[in-house]
């Protein structure tokens, strides 16, 4: 070792000492759990956002238009969740977009899939997310998923896909049938008389009835089956024990009171 290296080497290790650091302490030193939890997210948002590098930087970008730095972006990241992405930048409501190539692409197939099926608009994004995986090898994982209902908002906040085209059967709504006065409740009644409909069943032996796995379909199936006064009913898959109850009561009380048999037609997997 030459003189000039030893002189080196003695006043790295004054600066060790000084820093209270051993020398090659980093060759079997280990992250705190906090930087471990802090690369997880890191690399789960950078999976997620994997497709949309522009919309990232969007969102990382201040009014005046000037980027972040390098930490400022990383600290971000850290800070973010899945859900909320950037809240203090990220735009609220209607909003422009320039998404990258690939997620063009996406974007067109998307538009195909919707002028294929517009007489049974709207879609679900489950369902536009099972034709683009038939029709054009979208891959078949929850992360693909993901990423797709994240561009599909993204794509109606920008216009480029109407709000009408796709539905979401999350919500659900407890109205209240109340009336400004009583002349408004007599003209409720009697559109209701004006535009009553038959029951296609009256004069059958037997009660029909559908039931579909996927909720989305729901729908679809109706616009056809209430023709013939065909209810459809879905439990998403896995039915509760009260509509297990339910099915054997209206089935006991047709059979009882009517004496109708009651038929199940069951669109599944």
């Amino acid at each position: 070792m030459s003189v000039k290296t030893e002189t080196l080497m003695e006043a790295l290790d004054q600066i060790l000492v000084g820093a209270q650091v051993e020398r090659g302490g980093a060759l079997h030193a280990k992250p705190s759990e906090e930087v471990r939890r802090r690369i997880r997210v890191f690399k789960r948002l950078e999976r997620d956002y994997e497709g949309d590098a522009v919309d990232i930087e969007d969102d990382l970008t201040v009014e005046s238009g000037a980027e972040f730095g390098r930490e400022e972006m990383l600290k971000r990241l850290f800070a973010a969740s899945r859900k909320n992405g950037f809240d203090s930048k990220r735009p609220k409501g209607f909003a422009p977009w320039r998404p990258q190539r690939k997620t063009l692409v996406v974007l067109a197939e998307v538009k195909d899939i919707l002028d294929e099926y517009r007489s049974e608009l709207p879609l679900t994004a489950r369902q536009i997310f099972y034709r683009l995986v038939g029709a054009y090898g979208y891959p078949k994982n929850e992360n693909a998923y993901e990423r797709l209902t994240n561009i599909l908002v993204r794509a109606r906040r920008s216009g480029r896909v109407p709000f009408e085209s796709i539905r979401d059967d999350g919500a659900s709504v407890l109205a209240c049938m109340h009336y400004e006065d009583k002349e408004d409740f007599y003209k409720h009644v009697r559109e209701l008389g004006e535009n009553w409909t038959k029951n296609k069943l009256t004069n059958q032996e037997v009660d029909v009835r559908i039931y579909c796995e996927a909720a989305g379909m729901m729908p679809q199936i109706a616009r056809v089956s209430h023709r013939y006064s065909v209810p459809v009913y879905s439990c998403s898959g896995f039915d509760s024990l009260t509509s297990k109850y339910d099915l054997a009561q209206d089935v006991s009380k047709a059979f009882t009171y009517k004496g109708r048999r009651t038929v199940v037609l069951h669109w599944g997997p």
